[in-house]
């Protein structure tokens, strides 16, 4: 999409003009997703700093963790790297 959207403002699709639909968590769930969380996780947390940064660095965290603990209790090294490769994925 060439142009910005105001606040406020709906994506709309190109061939039918309407709105999304927000996202399903698994096929006929009745929890939803809204399409608006870019706006919501960029919005300023704590320090000004938004949330999508807050968790990207919490995941780091707990990561490097799980990566020092892992490899002094002997796990084999692709293990672990397969294991964070995979949580990055599900992130």
């Amino acid at each position: 999409m060439a142009a910005r959207l105001a606040r406020g403002d709906v994506a709309r699709c190109a061939r039918c003009h309407h709105p999304p639909q927000p996202i399903a968590l698994y096929p006929h769930a009745s929890l939803r997703l809204p399409w608006d969380l870019w706006r919501w996780g960029s919005l300023p947390a704590g320090l000004g700093v938004s949330l999508y940064w807050s968790s990207s660095q919490s995941w780091l965290r707990f990561s490097a963790v799980y990566v020092t603990a892992s490899l002094r209790s002997s796990f084999p090294r692709n293990l672990v790297g397969a294991t964070v490769l995979l949580m990055l994925g599900l992130y």
